[in-house]
């Protein structure tokens, strides 16, 4: 079998206009759509919101995430796309992750890194969002839940 992956490393927008991200997205995802690929891999942490206020600073109509699983549907790939997750158990701290996304929009993986930079470094980085943390597997994950890996039509994907 046939495997089509595109992988894309755009050129990125930080902090106040990192919602351009979005579009960036969008733009690329169609464009991989029509060369028929199977798979879409953004980089890490795009299109976010990374660096830029969680929210978009009310200037996108939902989440990044949620237009990134309807890209999925929509064009009928699978996508590799990266966000930072706020960590509902400690207030102002995140979790940096890739989520595996369905032809069906469905969020088939959640990995969150294991290894974040240094709290300065995050600072910079992720506009000011200094508590970037490991990823402890509290919830006792299975190994496969853990690293992200997910059996789909084309084979298996581990996002660690």
């Amino acid at each position: 079998m046939k495997v089509k992956v595109a992988g894309v490393q755009a050129l990125s927008y930080y902090g106040e206009e990192e919602y351009k991200n979005v579009e960036v997205a969008v733009k690329m995802i169609r464009e991989a759509a029509a060369e028929k690929v199977d798979l879409v891999v953004l980089s890490e942490g795009f299109p976010g919101p990374n660096s830029g206020p969680m929210d978009s600073g009310g200037k996108l109509p939902c989440r990044p995430m949620e237009t990134m699983r309807e890209m999925a549907r929509e064009n009928r790939v699978h996508l590799v796309v990266g966000e930072l997750e706020e960590n509902p158990e400690l207030g102002n701290t995140y979790y940096l992750t890739l989520k595996l996304i369905s032809t069906e929009g469905e969020i088939l993986a959640n990995y969150a890194r294991r290894q974040p930079d240094h709290m300065e470094l995050n600072a910079v980085l992720s506009g000011g969002k200094e508590h970037v943390l490991p990823f402890s597997n509290q919830k006792g994950l299975s190994e496969r839940e853990l690293h992200g890996v997910v059996d789909t039509p084309f084979g298996t994907v581990g996002l660690s």
